[in-house]
């Protein structure tokens, strides 16, 4: 019973860390649901797997301090969602945006590709590639821009014009990418 606990506390712990990097496209998935369902199913799943294994194994405080610092970790995922979510999924896609801005740089055609949201400047290009689709004109989109003009505090910004929307926020994420909220 032991193994089996602490296997279902790894997995549990797996699969928690992978729902928060993808947290943003579960939530659009499942976007009514995934507060309730996804986030509660998953905690109440994580406090069975501590009972179960405090209950069993009384002498053995070993499988109950390991699956209390899966909880405890799992916990630490969910307060750090927003960090994960953002800064791990780009991390994993970064090399594919490259490549996807390299096409988009170098012909006219793959700048007007469905994940593009657009291209702006003459000399350095700045081009936006879409994060998030929202409601209307609201959109998050992963954006390149050479001249770090995001980067500036945003009321020197005021209210700026990019991509054919008003910027509402711009977060840095690495080099000269940053994800931008835009209405």
């Amino acid at each position: 019973m032991l193994h089996r606990l602490l296997i279902a506390g790894t997995i549990w712990g797996l699969g928690l860390l992978t729902m928060v990097v993808y947290s943003k496209d579960l939530e659009e998935l499942f976007w009514l649901l995934y507060d309730p369902l996804l986030i509660g199913f998953v905690w109440i799943a994580g406090v069975a797997i501590f009972v179960l294994a405090a209950i069993r194994i009384r002498k053995q405080h070993r499988a109950a301090i390991t699956c209390l610092f899966v909880i405890v970790f799992g916990s630490l995922a969910i307060a750090c969602e927003d960090y994960l979510a953002v800064n791990v999924r780009f991390r994993i896609s970064q090399s594919h945006f490259e490549e996807r801005l390299q096409s988009v740089l170098a012909s006219d055609s793959a700048a007007k590709a469905d994940d593009v949201a657009g291209v702006e400047g003459t000399t350095s290009k700045r081009v936006a590639f879409y994060w998030f689709r929202g409601v209307t004109d609201n959109w998050v989109g992963l954006v390149f821009d050479p001249t770090d003009s995001l980067a500036e505090p945003r009321f020197s910004r005021g209210q700026a014009q990019y991509f054919g929307g008003d910027l509402v926020s711009a977060r840095h994420l690495n080099g000269h990418w940053y994800l931008c909220t835009f209405t």
